[in-house]
């Protein structure tokens, strides 16, 4: 039986010895139908295909992140008793659980296989902390000072994006090479950093009071000379991003003003392509793997899916 060792973190406060592995063999069927509001084929992108993502006996499946090799990780639920909060690998048709803390997610997976998320522990109250997983190691992740710490993506070169909140207020951060810096979108009421690429461009959200004095979320994209730009979404008010590949592709969320629902978008080479799980009412990308084949999230805050760009 294969199974995880866990390293002592930094801090003393989790110990894991061998924790077995969680093996179970899924089947992903394809669902027709992709694209909702823009044709995909119009913009040159292809064509796609969905196919949903649950673990078996879930109550809940998210799926957050994919890489190159097609490996995924997300978080699931069972309502038990006892009620369960695990993150997950799904590698080759085959679900891992990954156990850090009495209750955590994963988030974000590189090429190298790290891993990084959060976990919560009855002991300190659930207060949320990040982690790297990395050779079968934990390295705990906490900004400086924070009351709580999310890590949300990892690049191939082994830096890390998330938010962390103090005093209230929610700020993105970049750990870099052991240091971090904080990502505020100027002027922002509060800002998350949510994706990352290779080159360092960074993807996220942050809220803000618009000129008609409404308080809205805007996606951004942060170049690598720090600069910020807006990414809304097609033809709306607001939007989030939740992440980017090496080629510069990014998948995130936006609402039409009066029309019920949340989709979800593709933004390639400056065209946008709205996408729909079919018969949805909620749809979130989360991210977009480095070479644009794969686009994974979840639907109805419920299931996970895999989309898929057909040879």
């Amino acid at each position: 039986m294969q199974s995880i060792l866990w390293s002592l973190l930094p801090s003393g406060a989790l110990t894991r010895s061998l924790v077995p592995a969680v093996f179970t063999l899924i089947v992903l069927c394809p669902v027709a139908g992709v694209t909702s509001g823009m044709s995909a084929a119009s913009h040159g992108l292809g064509s796609w295909t969905f196919a949903p993502i649950d673990v078996p006996g879930a109550s809940l499946t998210y799926v957050r992140d994919v890489n190159q090799a097609g490996q995924i990780v997300g978080h699931y639920e069972k309502q038990g008793p006892p009620f369960v909060h695990r993150g997950y690998l799904l590698s080759r048709g085959v679900f891992t659980s990954i156990d850090v803390g009495d209750f955590d997610d994963a988030r974000g997976i590189n090429l190298q296989g790290d891993i990084v998320g959060d976990f919560y522990n009855a002991a300190d109250g659930y207060v949320p902390h990040g982690f790297l997983l990395r050779n079968g190691g934990v390295r705990q992740i906490d900004y400086p000072g924070a009351d709580v710490t999310f890590a949300e993506a990892v690049n191939a070169a082994g830096d890390v994006v998330g938010y962390y909140a103090m005093g209230g207020i929610e700020h993105g951060f970049l750990l870099h090479t052991g240091v971090y810096s904080t990502i505020d979108y100027p002027g922002a009421l509060l800002t998350n950093a949510r994706g990352m690429n290779t080159q360092g461009e960074i993807v996220g959200l942050y809220q803000i009071v618009d000129p008609d004095g409404k308080e809205r979320f805007h996606g951004f994209l942060r170049g690598t000379d720090g600069t910020f730009a807006t990414i809304n979404g097609p033809d709306v008010l607001g939007g989030n991003a939740n992440g980017i590949n090496l080629r510069g592709q990014i998948v995130g969320e936006y609402s039409v003003p009066g029309v019920p629902g949340i989709f979800g978008f593709l933004l390639s080479g400056g065209q946008y392509m709205s996408i729909s799980y079919p018969g949805a009412t909620l749809t979130r990308p989360w991210k977009i793997a480095p070479d644009g084949q794969h686009i994974v999230g979840f639907y109805n805050d419920q299931h996970g899916f895999l989309l898929s760009r057909k040879p």
